[in-house]
């Protein structure tokens, strides 16, 4: 993953934002600043596409390997949903999607069963050694 700094745009005062500009700068890094919303950017992006692709796979409308090759090959990501959710561990995924759901009410992020099952399985990813795919 890239180096970059997410900061509140609710942080305090100018000075804060030269000051950390610069220690930023200094990092090597990026900072973006960005209005606060519940569980970052990143998650709010993130966990809706993991979702679809965990609703995909419980319809039978594509296997893992099928939802994961899509996304490799077809749109250049480095890896797929289904292996990405592993990696960062099912029970994260669960939790994120949770708060999202939870704190904006939006059904966009509202897990899918089969998410809860699998964590209530012991299924959380590479960390329990099964999640998606067996590692």
């Amino acid at each position: 993953m890239g180096k970059t700094v997410s900061v509140s745009k609710d942080s305090p005062g100018e000075s804060s934002r030269v000051l950390l500009n610069g220690r930023v700068r200094r990092a090597q890094t990026n900072a973006s600043w960005l209005w606060i919303c519940a569980g970052f950017i990143s998650n709010a992006l993130l966990m809706p596409y993991i979702n679809e692709a965990v609703t995909l796979l419980s319809k039978g409308i594509a296997t893992r390997e099928d939802i994961d090759q899509v996304m490799v090959l077809g749109m250049a990501h480095k890896m797929g949903p289904l292996v990405l959710a592993d990696f960062i561990g099912l029970d994260t995924c669960l939790s994120i999607m949770q708060v999202l759901h939870t704190e904006t009410g939006d059904s966009k992020y509202r897990p899918s069963v089969l998410l809860g099952r699998m964590v209530s399985a012991g299924y959380l990813g590479k960390k329990s050694g099964k999640g998606f795919y067996e590692y």
